[in-house]
């Protein structure tokens, strides 16, 4: 029966300094995985960002295009106006 709680002791006792040890270890392992989600995410974030600004230059593109093709359109009826 000694020889059992002997070897219970040797398997499951743990100092103080070994508990702080596996519990500071743990917490790093825990955050290092936090980290990497908030990184994930960061990561993600920045490709819909990218999206956006290319969606953005599209339009804008777009947007000087139609100005573009309206200036004449404008100035034509200002003829019909001024002749009138």
């Amino acid at each position: 029966m000694e020889e059992m709680r002997r070897r219970y002791r040797e398997c499951f006792d743990f100092d103080s300094t070994e508990y702080q040890l596996t519990h500071i270890h743990s917490t790093q392992l825990i955050e290092r995985n936090r980290l990497d989600e908030v990184s994930r995410g960061v990561e993600d974030q920045g490709r819909r960002l990218i999206g956006v600004e290319h969606r953005l230059e599209r339009i804008e593109g777009l947007l000087s295009e139609l100005v573009r093709l309206m200036r004449p359109a404008q100035a034509r009826r200002g003829e019909g106006d001024a002749q009138d």
